[in-house]
């Protein structure tokens, strides 16, 4: 069973929804024994569920922790693991490793071209992929990292198939928590081609938060905030969680997927190799028996010093017959990587800032991956949290593969996971282009995940029969920034002027934190999609930290720019929207006279040509003209509509607010996801207090607004402290102005709510005289979501006016105006909507 927070969003005429789901017990089909694993860069890790605690299964050798490794023998036998790994010295053409370093990337990604240099193995181009190219005894072969991934999976699945004495088929796989959603999702395709099912793709410091907290979940302490710092063999991951009761949520999450204990050992290589030219005269910088022969035994010291505080390196028949022999101390080690070891400390700052906490708030710190246990990076996580010394209950090789099972255990519907809750998050801002390059934001960074958020769009061009939607993800303001996932077009539009086409742009992304992108046309159901997949150009992990970090240089810069263009979006938009409401008959401008409607059209006109010879227009420029535009159209009557001076709502207009009903059918809303309308009617008990809701919720209203500089009450206006029910005389002002005072009224409050709902007014009555609005249920347990639109309230400028509580907002809204491919809806001045999700 799943538990729905949802959070609306009413938003120009349309509902953008947000979907948290919360894993609780679910009544599960027998999937046998679930496994977790994790699949490592150079160490992978396996464990099974059972009996209500984790078991980290032994491979052949005694070993809990398997060598990431394939090789081909010169017979063309297949190694993977220790074999593997063994063969690497004698033939290393043939060994295959780090295929983590490659998984999901292109070829040209930068982070590859830099790998394959330090490969032995040959690596080249096909598709803009990168393929492995290897000598198998029999033939040449090509394979994906995909292909090779699934081979160290399969042995893990082998692994756990002679410990359980039965067939495998279901498991969590474990992903770096900055892996993208390319990476993934060739994970996962990984699994599917070792003949696994993945049930779950599962970041790998939420993993170890998992099994540290599963230790922790009888401690009736409160909520803990818990960092988990993993640095592995490849990659390097920062995450921040909250652990309540059995709940895992995560709070924010950073982090460098090419940094991890091979970057070390390669910086000790190199200086080796330098050292043994200078004394030797040897260069074996092209050996690669030679560089594999160092590279096993780099990591054979780098472990020692873990312990010791030097140590000898030997290799009989190095190069040329000559043996190499040097020593290693723990202080030359950490001289060759301090500045690795410190790079780590930038996603630890930054991932305590995304999840607004401070030092001191961090109850645990725990340490993940075997590099964790270089004694300089224990150092500096310690000397960072003043003193506070990491967490040492977790084995730092094992701890991933832990948290993995128990993943798995929840998935199979293991009893004694029953208490545990998993709220995982995305690690980048994903949105799509509009018009003018400007990058609207969809699904923020470090949101929770599951998640399906929908948001309105509409077109750019009068007639447009189609639409581009190009998916970006990345933190700037201006799309050429950002990384580019795919796009697809939307065809089949209904002619109509610019702005008046619904389109609602639907981000999905799953468990697995793999992207489902919806577009979808209201008026004729059309609708079109695409998964953003490993088949796509995805991003470089090099670019994501640089994304960060750009987005905190830039910031300003990026405002300056998105403002600019937003501002001319949204007044052009207005433009050619006025000018279809001036071509439409039975709209506010009907009262106009023929005269000023001849005068605005001519303004129109000239306001649309100056758009099209200033392209490069500043904010400054645009008011200079709007307000000059204002000067030459301001008539009486034209005033009246647009709310230019200081005036009272007229009786026809507060008429208007009372007895007017908007009976729009939202689609989101109608959905069978999100909800379904249920209309109330006398004979149901529940009349009364849904009358109460609709007050409290319009009195809400202006509560909200009473600080918004357009908006103006008396001081008395109302009482938080009375019943919502009671009546209340006071009197509200609604004008336009920078000087209003107390004595500035123009309707009573009495007049806008009591006579709308008061305690004798039946629901059913409100929808047959269509006095005042419509009240939406959301069924499954979800809390109802009610819509206000009063008409003729004309002053409220496009700024959007938000609800403090972060379940309520407030837009204005009026007529859908276009922002790009498609813009965003864009509210001009003759609509009040709001709702409130309660």
């Amino acid at each position: 069973m799943y538990t729905f927070i949802v959070i609306q969003l009413l938003l120009f005429n349309s509902i953008c929804a947000i979907s948290f789901f919360k894993t609780k017990k679910e009544v599960k089909k027998d999937l046998g024994a679930v496994i977790g694993i994790d699949l490592g860069t150079t160490y992978s890790c396996v464990g099974i569920y059972k009996n209500c605690h984790v078991e980290i299964i032994e491979n052949d050798q005694g070993s809990r922790i398997t060598p990431s490794f394939v090789g081909f023998t010169s017979n063309g036998e297949r190694l993977v693991g220790d074999a593997a790994k063994n063969l690497l010295t004698t033939n290393p053409e043939s060994t295959i490793f780090h295929m983590k370093r490659l998984i999901g990337r292109q070829f040209d990604d930068p982070m590859v071209t830099h790998d394959i240099k330090m490969f032995p193995f040959k690596v080249i181009e096909k598709n803009g992929k990168p393929f492995v190219q290897v000598y198998t005894g029999l033939e040449e072969k090509l394979f994906t990292p995909e292909e090779i991934s699934a081979m160290v999976l399969s042995r893990m699945r082998q692994i756990a198939e002679r410990y359980l004495g039965q067939n495998v088929t279901n498991a969590v796989v474990t992903v770096p928590a900055y892996f993208n959603d390319a990476q993934r999702q060739a994970t996962k395709n990984a699994g599917t081609i070792a003949g696994l099912n993945i049930l779950r793709i599962i970041n790998e410091p939420t993993a170890a938060a998992i099994a540290y907290g599963l230790d922790n979940l009888n401690k009736k302490d409160g909520v803990k905030n818990i960092l988990v710092y993993d640095l592995g063999g490849g990659t390097f991951d920062v995450s921040v969680l909250a652990l309540d009761n059995g709940v895992f949520e995560v709070l924010a999450t950073n982090g460098d997927t090419h940094l991890g204990g091979e970057d070390f050992d390669t910086r000790v290589m190199d200086y080796f190799i330098k050292l043994f030219k200078k004394k030797s005269g040897h260069d074996i910088g092209k050996n690669i028996r030679s560089i594999e022969k160092l590279r096993r035994e780099v990591e054979k010291a780098k472990r020692i010093l873990s312990s010791e505080h030097e140590t000898r390196i030997e290799i009989e028949s190095f190069v040329h017959n000559q043996d190499f022999n040097e020593k290693l101390t723990r202080a030359k080690f950490e001289e060759l990587n301090i500045d690795l070891f410190r790079s780590t400390m930038a996603p630890v700052r930054q991932v305590l800032k995304d999840a607004k906490l401070e030092i001191f708030d961090i109850a645990e710190v725990l340490l993940v991956g075997g590099s964790t246990r270089i004694p300089k990076v224990r150092q500096l996580i310690k000397d960072y949290f003043d003193g506070k010394e990491p967490a040492r209950s977790i084995n730092p090789d094992e701890a991933v593969a832990y948290g993995a099972a128990i993943q798995a255990a929840i998935l199979s519907g293991e009893e004694c996971t029953s208490d545990i809750v998993i709220l995982d998050v995305n690690p980048l801002t994903l949105g799509i282009e509009t018009k003018g390059g400007v990058m609207s934001e969809i699904i923020p960074r470090n949101t929770p995940i599951p998640i399906i958020y929908t948001k309105p769009y509409s077109t750019t061009e009068d007639d447009q029969t189609s639409m581009d939607i190009k998916v970006f993800e990345g933190e700037r303001s201006m799309t050429k920034d950002n990384h580019f996932l795919g796009h697809f077009v939307l065809s089949g539009i209904t002619p109509a002027p610019r702005g008046e086409p619904q389109i609602d742009v639907t981000f999905e992304i799953d468990v697995n934190g793999i992207l489902n992108v919806t577009a979808k046309d209201r008026d004729t159901g059309n609708k079109n999609n695409i998964v953003i997949n490993a088949d796509k150009n995805q991003l470089s992990q090099k670019q994501i930290v640089r994304m960060v970090k750009d987005a905190q240089k830039y910031a300003d810069e990026d405002k300056k720019i998105k403002d600019r263009i937003e501002s001319r979006n949204n007044l052009e938009a207005y433009v050619y929207a006025l000018r279809n409401q001036l071509k439409k008959p039975n709209t506010f401008l009907e009262r106009l006279s023929s005269t000023d409607k001849t005068t605005l059209g001519n303004a129109i006109e000239k306001e649309i040509e100056w758009f099209e010879l200033n392209p490069q227009a500043s904010i400054d420029e645009l008011k200079t003209n709007i307000s000059n535009q204002h000067k030459i159209t301001t008539t009486p009557s034209i005033d009246k509509f647009f709310n230019h001076k200081k005036r009272r709502l007229s009786e026809d207009v507060q008429q208007e607010c009372i007895t007017t009903i908007i009976q729009e059918n939202f689609d989101i809303l109608s959905s069978p996801l999100l909800s379904s309308n249920i209309h109330l009617n006398e004979s149901n008990s529940d009349d009364y207090d849904d009358m109460i809701v609709l007050r409290q919720i319009l009195e809400n209203i202006f509560v909200q607004l009473e600080n918004e500089q357009h908006i103006f009450y008396t001081s008395s206006i109302i009482d938080k402290n009375n019943h919502l029910i009671s009546t209340d005389n006071s009197s509200i002002d609604m004008i336009e102005t920078e000087n209003i005072n107390d004595n500035d009224v123009s309707m009573s409050l009495n007049d806008l709510l009591h006579d709308i709902i008061s305690p004798n007014t039946s629901y059913k009555n409100l929808i047959d005289n269509e006095m005042c609005c419509s009240l939406t249920y959301i069924p499954i347990n979800r809390p109802p979501c009610v819509k206000i639109s009063i008409p003729g309230v004309q002053f409220i400028t496009d700024q959007e006016l938000k609800f403090v509580d972060q379940q309520r907002s407030l837009l204005n809204d009026d007529i859908w105006l276009p922002d790009g491919a498609g813009g965003e809806s864009k509210p001009s001045s003759t609509w009040f909507t709001a709702a409130r999700a309660i």
